[in-house]
C-alpha cells in the first residue's frame, strides 16, 4: 500500500541520517515522506497518526532550515505540513482550533512570500485553499466581535485568488467547486451579495468524472440546492 511504501522510505532515510548525521537534503526528503504518509493515513481514517507525522515533518523541516537555505520546495513542504495539520486540528476542541488558526497564519504567510518571488498557479491555489480553511475554522471557533470580519477577509482573499486563476484560464474542476463554496458563503454572510449566477456558471463547467467521491458529494449538494 501507499502507506507502507512511505513507511519504508521513512525508515530508509531515518537509517541514513542515523549513520551519516544531519544532511539537509535527506532531512527534507524524510519530512516530505512523512507528509505523504500522513496524507495516506488521513485517507485510511488514522487522524491521530496523521497528526503525529505532520508534527514530526514540521519539526524536521524547521531543523533543516537551520542547516541550509530554504528553497521553494522546502517552504512549500513546510506550509503544506502546517496547512494539513491545521485542517486536522480545526475539527477538534477550542484549543486545537486555535492552534489550527496559528498554523494557517504561518502557512498563508509562507505562500504569500513565495508568490512575491514566483507567482505560480499551484502556490496561488494553495493560498486560496488555506484562506478557505482559515475562514471555516474561524466560523467554528469561539466567536468574538470581529470573527465575522476576519472570516469575510479570508473569503475575499480566496475569491481574489480564484479570480486571478480564472483570468488566466487556469481553473480546475476542484477550483470551481471551491470557488462556488466561497461565493455561497459570502452570499450567506452578506444580504447585498448576489453571486447566484456566478455559482451556477462555475458548477455548470465542472467535469464531474474528474472529481473524487467526496467532491462529487459536494457537487450534488449544489445541484440539489438549485445552483445549476
Amino acid at each position: 500500500s501507499a502507506h507502507q511504501a512511505w513507511t519504508n522510505l521513512i525508515n530508509e532515510f531515518s537509517r541514513r541520517l542515523e549513520i551519516s548525521g544531519d544532511r539537509s537534503d535527506w532531512m527534507q526528503s524524510l519530512a516530505h515522506a512523512k507528509i505523504r504518509r500522513a496524507e495516506s493515513a488521513v485517507h485510511l481514517g488514522l487522524a491521530d497518526e496523521a497528526a503525529h507525522d505532520y508534527r514530526n515533518a514540521i519539526s524536521d523541516l524547521q531543523r533543516t532550515w537551520a542547516l541550509a537555505d530554504a528553497d521553494e520546495f522546502f517552504r512549500v513542504n513546510l506550509a503544506t505540513a502546517e496547512n494539513n495539520l491545521g485542517r486536522l486540528w480545526s475539527r477538534g476542541d477550542s484549543e486545537q482550533r486555535q492552534a489550527a488558526i496559528e498554523l494557517f497564519k504561518r502557512s498563508i504567510a509562507t505562500y504569500q512570500q513565495l508568490l512575491s518571488e514566483s507567482a505560480t498557479p499551484d502556490i496561488l491555489r494553495r493560498l486560496a485553499q488555506t484562506h478557505i480553511a482559515m475562514s471555516d475554522t474561524i466560523g467554528t471557533s469561539d466567536a468574538d466581535q470581529d470573527a465575522g470580519v476576519q472570516k469575510r477577509h479570508h473569503l475575499d482573499n480566496a475569491n481574489l485568488a480564484y479570480e486571478i486563476l480564472a483570468d488566466q484560464d487556469l481553473l480546475t474542476g476542484v477550483d470551481r467547486l471551491d470557488w462556488a463554496t466561497v461565493l455561497v458563503t459570502i452570499n450567506q454572510m452578506d444580504p447585498d451579495a448576489d453571486n447566484h449566477a456566478a455559482v451556477a456558471g462555475l458548477i455548470g463547467k465542472i467535469d464531474v468524472d474528474k472529481l473524487t467521491a467526496a467532491q462529487k458529494a459536494r457537487f450534488r449538494q449544489f445541484q440539489d440546492s438549485g445552483a445549476q
